[in-house]
């Protein structure tokens, strides 16, 4: 006979003559905290032995409650199989982490379908310190989708690299090549995964929100108090951060790292913004010239990345692009922590 579903010990265990439910119940270790004790299914297989041609049936009775004597008193028969539910919505293992600014961080467990916005409120609100707008939400199911991503874009560097010095002109120009390949390729593989989706902390968690996020198992939020510099990476000189000044561009705080070096993509400089969202030339009408100081606010990250075109050996990483852009966006989240 077996027992499954919610038991300390689920598994087939020996028939015995006269054995009841409760005796397997029993071998079974007893029901767990979340065993549905109002119903139980049992399954038993019968053989049809006056009929021209028997078949083996399987029959589904649905005991009631599992407390009750009559039914701990149900006599079982050999390959009988107990089924014992779970409770509807019950979990022990849903939890979200909240760190950070807020009156109380720590592990909170939530039930199936609960918003942010309802988790939140058991951890108090914000301190005065909170920078919502920097907030960092992350997600088991992102991180494992990242390093799919990930090792894809590894596979497709690594063919790459070995074109490159068929398609250089001279020695010295795929050792450069290979060199610099080779350092994207290390970047890449020893970067981590974050798995964050970009959110209004403020609207999530807002009491007329209707638009609250589910939260799922493994999510955490990360609240950082207020930041006070702009941070500017990349293919600049002195990559550093400085207090941020409302009356500074972004050309301004490029200047004040020193410039950009020689391989920087300067028709390409993008910023990533607290909240983890990206503004380009392409997707933002502010990035219009490379004075502008509109929208630029403490805890942003300036972004300069390296110009593929300076070097014809660099066509061959038909992946460079995409592999320095996501490293930079990368490195900008982690500043957000």
């Amino acid at each position: 006979v077996r027992i499954l579903g919610m038991v300390h010990f689920p598994g087939e265990y020996p028939y015995t003559p006269g054995m009841t439910v409760r005796d397997l119940v029993v071998a079974g270790g007893g029901m767990t905290g979340s065993a549905y004790t109002l119903s139980a299914e049992l399954s038993r297989q019968t053989v049809d032995l006056n009929s021209s041609t028997p078949m083996a049936r399987i029959n589904h009775v649905n005991l009631p409650s599992l407390l009750d004597e009559q039914t701990l008193s149900t006599k079982l028969r050999i390959k009988d199989i107990l089924s014992v539910k779970p409770i509807p919505s019950w979990s022990e293992k849903n939890t979200i982490e909240i760190l950070g600014e807020v009156q109380f961080p720590g592990v909170y467990t939530f039930q199936k379908n609960e918003s942010l916005k309802s988790v939140f409120k058991r951890a108090g609100g914000f301190t005065e310190a909170a920078f919502l707008e920097g907030a960092v939400f992350t997600r088991v199911n992102l991180v494992e989708r990242e390093d799919e991503q990930k090792e894809r874009l590894i596979a497709q560097l690594e063919k790459d690299l070995a074109n490159i010095s068929l398609a250089a002109g001279t020695e010295q120009t795929a050792a450069k090549a290979k060199s610099v390949a080779d350092g994207l390729l290390a970047r890449l593989q020893n970067s981590k995964s974050l798995g964050r989706l970009v959110i209004d902390l403020k609207d999530q968690v807002a009491e007329k929100s209707d638009n609250s996020i589910i939260v799922r198992n493994g999510d955490k939020l990360f609240v950082p108090s207020k930041p006070f510099e702009v941070s500017v990476v990349g293919e600049i000189q002195f990559p550093t951060s400085h207090l941020y000044r409302d009356n500074l561009s972004l050309k301004d705080y490029i200047q004040r790292s020193g410039g950009f070096t020689a391989n920087a993509d300067e028709s390409r400089v993008f910023a990533v913004k607290a909240n983890g969202a990206v503004l380009t030339k392409a997707n933002s009408g502010w990035f219009t010239t490379i004075n502008t100081r509109q929208n630029l606010e403490a805890g942003d990250v300036i972004v300069v990345p390296i110009n593929l075109d300076k070097g014809r050996w660099l066509e061959t990483l038909t992946s460079g692009t995409q592999v320095i852009y996501q490293l930079a966006v990368a490195a900008a989240a982690v500043n957000s922590f």
